[in-house]
């Protein structure tokens, strides 16, 4: 076959999903190849998603296979929304930079938008079918996505270890999701609480409205949330209960990137902050949960069994809280009482099974894997990495594992740089068949020759690659802005090594060393999955002793789509060793999963 080409081509089957040949003014709407110095195919599959393919003439032999983001199933009109056609990177500048430098990318765009999880993956190892038809087979694949694509990603890796060479989940769902959506009920549960007890009809009636689960109408669920957000955050009293509600989630107290970090005993600004995020993350909890429903069959979360009390204790935003009510005058107690007499919320078990299924993380890892998050992710805060961290240590892979973190605020908030130096560790651990040095310092010199690179760059091609053995090897980055990491050699359980933990502030800064990283690293039972001080990354929650033994629906055992029927909570050691199939009846799977991944580590919600 001719693989010069720009347009339509018919394309193969592998797995699900069927490619079916497609012309250009057919449904649905096909990508567009905008790089004319490499091949493009593009095209569509029999389940309605669409695909791109991109491979330059001088391809290296490594195919990068892009998972994107959710899609919100409605517009900001709160129309439906359409599903974009599908690309095979986020930003088309970094895109085209790889494909200069050898590598070949494909993306599919999933048949719908909201949490399609299900179909995702098939689509994406079709595509993997698709491109070794055309263009052979790849000598390394590697999955990478942001956000519910880096969920996918992971679940790739997972699901199918053969078909991969290594993994790069950039501000993953890697909470999976039982323990995503279970911590929204937690936030819906403590906003509806707490807002219901505001003297202020203006918001207490609009709260008295919500539906935490079961949503009939996913527009009026959200427009009465963020009612009753506003008029909260208006009064004193309404901010000191919106910093409660967000101390049970463990939500982010910096919300813009592009403004300084709230000082640790600013309370008004954290507040302030998290008000901006609750702004967004209303949307998603009370009404992209409706979306969620309909695919599963009916509500898969449950809050029964969980002390919202003990959840507080352990929240990195309690002293805010409890600064914000003694200023309101305020009896936390109280409310925190209420919030735990609150009705509770019992799981519908067909629609448990398919949230299970879509997804949660066992650990079962064959593959180098390389995670990136911001430190102050909103949307998917870091406690995700914990969890993450956690499962893989449990199941005795943490040596193909490492965490890489931004000091940033925000979701996916990553730069050129930051995104293609990960990619050239990852690549470097899969040609050295060990990890590479990942300390800041180490980071930052790739960056900052990164950047002597562009300035080159302007005057035409440059050699920016070296040729290890067994392929080429990114060593350069465009657009950088400053790599700013922590290492997380703390996973590999290597006492006789030092942990570095360096905070670096941007390349034309001072790197703060923090000699006393070490201390975090044991824990009382060994739990930190990051080596940083506390008071670096506050949303990090690191606990010891019993706290090893509370269940959580992580550990899932077995094949993530295999039939249900197969157990699929499993104890967390310490515990009793028998596992218990998810199929029991949704209180017993409740108390499995007690307390779940944001009890642990903190989760969060958003699919993006």
């Amino acid at each position: 076959m001719n693989k010069r080409f720009a347009g339509v081509v018919a394309a193969a089957t592998l797995a699900a999903a069927t490619f079916t040949a497609t012309t250009a003014s057919a449904a649905p709407a096909l990508p567009t190849c905008t790089n004319p110095g490499v091949t493009c195919k593009v095209g569509s599959t029999s389940d309605g998603s669409t695909w791109k393919i991109e491979v330059p003439h001088g391809w290296n032999g490594t195919l990068l296979l892009y998972s994107h983001g959710y899609v919100p199933p409605t517009s900001p009109t709160g129309q439906p929304a359409t599903n974009p056609p599908a690309d095979d990177f986020q930003d088309r500048q970094t895109a085209d930079y790889l494909l200069a430098h050898g590598y070949a990318l494909a993306g599919s765009s999933y048949p719908n938008v909201g949490w399609a999880v299900k179909e995702a993956v098939p689509d994406q190892v079709a595509l993997l079918g698709e491109f070794r038809h055309d263009f052979g087979r790849p000598s390394r694949t590697i999955a990478w996505g942001h956000s519910m694509g880096g969920m996918i990603t992971a679940d790739l890796v997972q699901t199918f270890p053969h078909l991969f060479d290594g993994a790069l989940p950039m501000c993953g769902i890697l909470g999976g999701g039982v323990g995503l959506w279970n911590q929204n009920l937690d936030l819906e549960t403590a906003f509806k609480t707490l807002m219901q007890e505001d003297p202020n009809p203006a918001v207490s009636g609009p709260a008295s409205a919500l539906q935490l689960a079961n949503v009939q109408d996913a527009n009026a669920n959200t427009g009465a949330a963020e009612a009753a957000l506003a008029g909260a955050q208006a009064t004193p009293e309404g901010r000191a209960r919106l910093s409660l509600a967000s101390a049970l989630f463990n939500l982010p107290t910096w919300f813009d990137p592009g403004a300084p970090e709230p000082g640790p005993n600013d309370y008004a600004a954290q507040e302030q902050n998290q008000f901006q995020a609750l702004q967004v993350q209303v949307a998603f909890v009370f009404g992209f949960r409706a979306e969620l429903e309909h695919r599963a069959g009916g509500n898969p979360t449950w809050n029964t069994g969980v002390d919202y009390r003990r959840l507080f204790r352990r929240s990195s935003d309690r002293a805010e809280a409890q600064a914000l009510y003694a200023a309101a005058g305020l009896d936390l107690r109280a409310d925190l009482r209420a919030i735990n007499q609150a009705p509770r919320v019992t799981a519908d078990r067909g629609a448990l099974r398919y949230l299970v299924q879509n997804v949660v993380f066992n650990g079962q890892i064959h593959v180098p894997v390389l995670t990136m998050h911001t430190t102050s992710d909103w949307l998917v805060p870091v406690p995700h990495e914990q969890s993450y961290g956690q499962a893989v240590r449990n199941a005795g892979n943490a040596q193909l594992l490492r965490q890489l973190f931004v000091h940033r605020a925000g979701h996916c908030e990553f730069s050129d740089a930051e995104m293609l130096t990960a990619l050239n560790a990852l690549i470097a651990r899969l040609d050295r068949h060990s990890w590479p040095t990942l300390d800041p310092a180490a980071l930052n010199a790739f960056g900052a020759r990164a950047m002597a690179a562009r300035t080159r760059a302007s005057r035409g091609p440059q050699a920016l690659l070296t040729e290890p053995a067994g392929g080429r090897r990114l060593l350069a980055a465009r657009r950088a802005r400053g790599v700013l990491t922590r290492d997380q050699r703390a996973l590999d359980h290597e006492p006789e090594q030092p942990v570095h933990g360096r905070l670096v502030k941007t390349l034309h800064r001072q790197i703060a060393v923090h000699p006393d990283i070490a201390r975090l690293r044991a824990g009382e039972a060994g739990v930190a999955s990051l080596a940083v001080p506390m008071e670096e990354v506050p949303r990090v929650q690191v606990f010891g002793g019993r706290e090893r033994e509370r269940l959580h629906a992580q550990h899932a055992v077995g094949h993530p789509h295999a039939d249900f029927e197969r157990p699929a909570v499993r104890l967390l050691p310490g515990h009793r060793d028998a596992p218990l199939a998810v199929r029991e009846p949704p209180g017993l799977a409740r108390q499995c999963a007690h307390e779940r991944v944001d009890d642990i580590h903190g989760s969060h919600g958003h699919g993006g």
